[in-house]
This record gives structure tokens, sequence and C-alpha cells, in this order.
């Protein structure tokens, strides 16, 4: 029941608006890139990007491969493009807010505690608003409380 209760607290995550379509900056359009040449089994690191050598810290050549074969598996399935990408994030959001829903029960025991740091964590202006963005932050996010358990 506690985690029926969670779910549904959860869920109005996929209904709120996305307010800003996306933040159109830069580490995105690299991560798509990658996304669509593993679709055209091409290599990852086989992309548009120019390098610059002279400022390195702006970005890498290419990102691990993870986030970009998640993005290739939604680009298969839909080509309705960043809107996919986003509501791919807000899944993975809601799944970290499941895991970390239950391993605050195995660690504090208290559902209503459990249950209002769960929701304050997801529903946070901070991660509420990565889930707007088409960044591997919120799917780095979900092996967090995978990892919390060994704490």
């Amino acid at each position: 029941m506690k985690y029926i209760i969670c779910l549904l607290l959860l869920l109005p995550i996929f209904f709120m608006p996305i307010c800003h379509l996306h933040d159109w900056g830069d580490d995105f359009a690299l991560y798509i890139q990658q996304a669509k040449s593993i679709g055209q089994n091409k290599s990852a690191s086989q992309s548009l990007f120019i390098y610059n050598k002279q400022y390195p810290s702006y970005s890498t050549q290419s990102y691990p491969i993870g986030f970009p074969i998640i993005l290739s598996f939604i680009d298969q399935l839909t080509d309705v493009g960043i809107k996919a990408y986003q509501y791919t994030i807000i899944a993975l959001l809601f799944l970290s807010g499941l895991l970390f829903f239950r391993i605050l029960i195995q660690k504090v025991g208290d559902t209503t505690l459990s249950l209002i740091m769960t929701m304050a964590l997801i529903y946070h202006p901070f991660f509420f608003a990565f889930r707007e963005q088409v960044l591997a932050d919120i799917p780095l996010f979900i092996f967090q409380p995978a990892i919390l358990p060994s704490l």
C-alpha cells in the first residue's frame, strides 16, 4: 500500500507542463548527435562536432555511451524529437523517486517520513527544472539510490 501511495504522489510529474521547452545550451546537441550515430550503426564518437583543442574545458570530443544509447532507443521508437527525450527524462526521474522511496523505507522505516523526503527531493525546484533538459544528470541520478544502501 505504501508503494501505491508513493506512486500516486509521483504520478503528477508526468502531467505537469514542460514550461521552457528546452534550454538550448550546448551539451544536449552532442548527446543527440551521438544517439543518432548509434541509431545509424555508426560509431558514437563520429559526430559533426568540431573539437576545439585550444579550449578543451568547453566540451569533450564525445560523451560516455550510456545516455546516448537511451536516447537512441527513444529515437528509434518515435520521431517526436525533443519532447520524447524530455518525457524519457521525466520517466527516469519518476523511477528514481520510487527507488529512493524504497531505500528510505529500508533505512528509515517510517513511511510518512520516507514519503516526505522523497517528495521533497523529486519535486525540489532544482531537480524539477532538470526534467525539461536533455542532459545526463537525471539518468545518472537514478543510480544514486542504488549506491545509497552501501553507505
